[in-house]
């Protein structure tokens, strides 16, 4: 039965990579082309209704903590899936750069000229990110890093590296100037770039814990309950304008309605 907070943070975090990926190949795709499309609204929909994964993944990874005291398999799982959902709001944020590329690319001037040149390194680029993205996934969601997944985990990062140095070499060979002609498709693979090298930090560190036992170090309950004290009533989150804004509307709206019922029921309610 999957109705535990372990599992719907898996299920929310196998829906937030496929967004991803599916984000990232669908915008491969649009810069490659040679005319604005209606794919690019298509782009930006998936764009911004990812914030929502994000938050429902965050607060399972909170939630999670409680049902096993990131003790065993499930204390593993939740920190290796943890530190996944860290990068990907990483990238996730790096996403806002790629819709604005992509709605206000206008495939004019020397836009063929210059996706023909990287063009297949960039698609080389996608590919191998995604491959080392489902892979660390894979990882982080099962809550044990094998042999197996060590040797692959080593294989899509030379992978993604060599494709970014290839992408790179592609990049200075067509010589683009630095105009605003161009500008959306430097910053598009700026964007890529920066998201196969989060990937590949992401993937090292989880290496990483798989080789010095970090994997096996739980969060106790009174760390645990002081980060949560802290992150609660931390003045940096408290009076950020967000979290006012939307409080002090909230208070304002639940107010009057208390007012309301307060004062007015005889004289407007009553038959």
């Amino acid at each position: 039965v999957r109705n535990t907070c372990i599992h719907s943070l898996e299920d929310d975090l196998s829906s937030l990579v496929l967004s991803i990926e599916t984000i990232w190949t669908d915008a491969v795709e649009y810069f490659a082309g040679d005319a604005k499309t209606a794919k690019r609204h298509q782009i930006q929909a998936e764009i911004d209704g990812i914030h929502i994964q994000r938050c429902e993944v965050e607060a399972h990874i909170d939630g999670s903590w409680w049902e096993a005291f990131d003790y065993g398999i499930t204390g593993s799982r939740r920190r290796l899936m943890a530190k996944f959902h860290g990068f990907a709001t990483d990238i996730c944020e790096a996403l806002f750069v790629v819709k604005g590329a992509v709605l206000h690319e206008s495939f004019g001037g020397d836009h063929v000229a210059f996706i023909s040149l990287v063009e297949g390194p960039m698609r080389a680029l996608c590919e191998a990110t995604v491959r080392l993205m489902m892979v660390c996934h894979k990882a982080c969601i099962d809550g044990q890093v094998d042999d197996e997944e060590v040797d692959q985990l080593s294989e899509a990062i030379d992978a993604v590296v060599e494709c970014r140095v290839a992408l790179a070499r592609a990049f200075h060979r067509s010589d683009p100037q630095l105009c605003a002609d161009l500008a959306e498709e430097q910053l598009f693979l700026f964007a890529l770039s920066e998201w196969s090298r989060k990937m590949t930090v992401l993937a090292q560190e989880v290496l990483g814990m798989h080789g010095d036992g970090s994997l096996s170090q739980r969060e106790g309950l009174c760390q645990s309950l002081k980060d949560a004290l802290v992150a609660t009533w931390s003045p940096s989150r408290m009076f950020a304008p967000s979290h006012v804004r939307f409080a002090l509307m909230n208070w304002v709206s639940i107010m009057i309605v208390f007012l309301m019922g307060y004062y007015l029921s005889n004289s407007v309610f009553d038959p």
